[in-house]
């Protein structure tokens, strides 16, 4: 191209018709540093260079003009390569805008339903072999591309070598919305004119990459029409009856007496305006199975999908199988959806709490926050509403204490008054059966909350004095109250306080932010308590107790919400939840701990899934010399061995293409010192549902949806007969594109420029000394 480098393509422009336009050229200057100032600058100090005479002998006017001229060309020269000169040419042609004609090859195009008991997918054949004459004529205005489709997208040369078509339609999964996707994005900065597309309309895919309306909206906004030829026979409701079950969770984990939720989607066809249960079953790990809750169904409308929740509270540790299903309906031709399967694991040491406080308290709402996070703890949240108090009525424990076996009872600044004798003495019996009870501070906390004459007294391990009592809207007394800035020192060692391993505990507590005021305790209650921490002057600040078999806590404070503001969360978090297992008996249930993950607990046959694995200490930290193995044993019985690999915080592993269909199950073992640490199993399952033929029936409406998002712009659904009418349409109204080609030259831009430049330069530079020297002037 000579000194013309070329630069691509550069803007395109649609229109409907276009002749080749005439090539444009244009110049233009490109000062260094984008100034035309500096270099007016430059040329000006160089131009004095032509009044500098030289005045030696032998310098003639003659001599003195020739040197003269050759300055200025120099300079001229030096100017000209500042200013950059720069020539652009432009060129625009007309290219043809992309046809992209869409196959489905998804395993649901071999239902026979079509013309003369043709599967779809011969349809679709002889539909594209039909008119490949036509396409190959509309190759002159249209660049069409063949593809076919199930999960991931597949070109097919059939213009260009002549191939043809698989003979079946085999793929796993339909994504059409993935499809129309990745058209969208192999178009990026072409001009997509149209897009075909065959298929029975049916969108199954179990990890969609893209919404399906999302992926038609972004073609109807490019300007592309999406014509739908749907294929196949839908589903009518006076022919068809069908219930499935959809969306269930792989896996649950919940510990002993936690309430599980569990929500699924049932879609229901053909069944309208009729009861229809939903059972959750359990079944253990020797198949014996129970229904456990039951949702009954009444859907309005044909096809409609409805989120249902069940619930179950497990009674005792264990693996098991949770399934989610609809018995078989009569008429129903498919049962094979009427259920779903997941794992469920049932751990110990699940307590249940309840949290009596003021909804609006900070302290309560961070405490909430705190108990929740632990996930073998459940709460339940007793508002104490301020109405109580200006009616002076309590609300009944009784009821909610019969449903519910709770562990651990807390008290967040609630007046004794708005608790009432009869809850008061219900919590105090709570603790004699082995509950654990604890009162925080607060203005309505302890004595002067009213406690000195209520069943509770004698529960709590401090000491209540008979002139504490304060009243609503009584201000804050400063002889039952501690003010200002508090340090929390523990003064023994206790499992409440063991925020840190050894020395890095104390560390720990005088890292933490002062709590801002507290109750005052004038004294503890026996021998039985304990000051656990206390103030920088000594005052009690946490006090433990034994009341019969249960134990209590007086914690003095409502400020520990500065904790978890300021940057230590995971303290708040723990000695809370510390505090909690105490107050339950369950100090004993921290220790290590052998634990395994899975990526997905359903796989189909053929799945990759990774899994992570490995063992933690009471801290919760790594143990790093510990040896972990892993094995699987198989559906039939067979255990093989797995390899892992060690990272940072564990080991981690790989189940490669697992085909079987049936429950699998890893073992993890840890071993430190010959001795074994524990063990952790995780149970998975390699389902044989077919996403394509267990519900293969056609959806025509889901084709007219897809068409309608791209109406404005000509997009709408077309019969399989009416292809060769559609691509005369096409064929009669091509949309094409203006492609601007520029060549782009700008001097000294490239190595020859340069170099002719800076030869000439220096060739005129040592003219001028040459002759210089030769007049005898240097």
């Amino acid at each position: 191209m000579g000194l013309a480098e070329w630069i691509g393509k550069g803007s395109r422009h649609e229109i409907d018709s276009v002749n080749d336009a005439q090539p444009i050229t244009s110049w233009h200057l490109q000062p260094i540093f984008d100034s035309y100032l500096i270099v007016l600058i430059l040329g000006g100090l160089l131009a004095l260079g032509l009044w500098m005479r030289p005045a030696f002998e032998g310098n003639t006017s003659r001599r003195q003009r020739i040197l003269t001229g050759i300055r200025a060309v120099v300079i001229g020269l030096v100017i000209v390569g500042l200013l950059r000169p720069t020539r652009v040419h432009t060129k625009s042609h007309n290219e043809p805008s992309q046809m992209v004609v869409l196959l489905d090859s998804s395993r649901s195009m071999q239902v026979p339903d079509g013309p003369n008991g043709r599967t779809r997918w011969d349809t679709a054949r002889r539909l594209v072999d039909g008119s490949l004459s036509q396409f190959r004529e509309m190759q002159q205005n249209w660049n069409v591309e063949f593809f076919t489709f199930d999960s991931d997208l597949r070109s097919q040369s059939l213009l260009v070598t002549g191939e043809s078509l698989p003979d079946l339609a085999n793929g796993d999964e339909s994504d059409l919305a993935g499809a129309i996707h990745s058209v969208v994005r192999r178009a990026s900065g072409q001009r997509l004119g149209a897009v075909i597309l065959v298929s029975d309309g049916s969108h199954r895919v179990l990890q969609p990459r893209v919404e399906l309306q999302r992926s038609a909206a972004d073609l109807g906004r490019r300007g592309c029409p999406l014509y739908a030829i749907p294929l196949g026979a839908g589903r009518e409701s006076s022919q068809s009856r069908d219930v499935a079950v959809l969306n269930l969770q792989d896996h649950y984990q919940v510990f002993v007496k936690n309430e599980l939720s569990v929500r699924a989607m049932v879609r229901i066809q053909g069944l309208v305006n009729q009861d229809l249960p939903v059972e959750m079953v359990i079944t253990d790990a020797r198949g014996s199975s129970e229904v456990v809750d039951t949702e009954m169904l009444n859907v309005s409308r044909d096809g409609q999908s409805v989120a249902v929740d069940l619930s179950y509270a497990p009674p005792s540790p264990g693996a098991f199988k949770l399934t989610v299903r609809v018995p078989e309906q009569f008429g129903e031709m498919l049962t094979d959806n009427n259920h779903l399967d997941a794992f469920l694991t049932v751990s110990e040491g699940g307590l249940r709490v309840m949290l009596l406080g003021n909804v609006f308290s900070q302290e309560s709402k961070f405490l909430r926050w705190a108990i929740d996070g632990s996930p073998d703890m459940d709460l339940d949240f007793q508002w104490v509403p301020t109405r109580l108090r200006r009616q002076k009525r309590t609300f009944a424990l009784e009821k909610l204490l019969e449903e519910v076996d709770y562990d651990v009872f807390v008290l967040s600044d609630v007046d004794a008054s708005l608790l009432g004798e009869e809850n008061c003495q219900l919590l105090a019996d709570a603790v004699t059966d082995g509950s654990g009870l604890m009162m925080t501070g607060g203005h309505y906390s302890f004595g002067p909350g009213g406690y000195r004459n209520t069943p509770l007294a004698k529960v709590l391990p401090i000491k209540m004095g008979r002139f504490e009592r304060q009243h609503f809207g009584d201000p804050i007394r400063e002889d039952v109250h501690l003010l200002g800035e508090l340090e929390t020192i523990p003064t023994r060692t206790h499992f409440i306080t063991h925020l840190a391993s050894g020395d890095e505990n104390a560390v720990v507590w005088n890292a933490l932010p002062r709590l801002q005021d507290s109750n005052r305790f004038a004294a503890i209650q026996d021998l039985n308590a304990e000051v656990l921490a206390e103030t920088q002057d000594g005052d009690p600040l946490l006090v433990s107790g034994l009341y019969d078999r249960g134990r209590t806590l007086a914690w003095a404070a409502d400020s520990t919400f500065r904790w978890y503001r300021r940057g230590y969360k995971a303290q708040h978090q723990r000695f809370w939840r510390q505090a909690i297992l105490w107050l339950a008996h369950k100090e004993d249930s921290i220790r290590d701990d052998v634990w395994v993950e899975l990526e997905q607990r359903r796989l189909r046959p053929g799945a990759t899934v990774g899994f992570n694995c490995g063992v933690h200490n009471a801290d919760g930290d790594p143990v790093p010399d510990a040896r972990v193995s892993a094995k699987l044993a198989l559906p039939g019985g067979k255990i093989v061995d797995l390899p892992l690999g060690q990272e940072d915080q564990g080991w981690t592993g790989t189940l490669m293409e697992i085909t079987e269909p049936g429950d699998y199950e890893i073992e993890v073992t840890a071993i430190q010192d010959g001795n074994e640490l524990g063990q952790a199993h995780a149970r998975f399952m390699v389902t044989d549902e077919d996403l394509e033929l267990t519900d293969p029936v056609a959806s025509p409406q889901q084709m007219e949806m897809l068409a309608g998002l791209t109406r404005e712009v000509g997009g709408r659904v077309v019969p399989h007969e009416e292809l060769p009418e559609l691509l005369n349409e096409l064929a009669s109204q091509p949309a094409t594109t203006i492609v601007q080609q520029r060549s782009k030259w700008q001097l000294a831009d490239t190595l020859l420029d340069a170099s002719l430049f800076f030869v000439l330069l220096v060739g005129l530079m040592t003219t001028e000394w040459f002759l210089r020297k030769r007049w005898g002037m240097v």
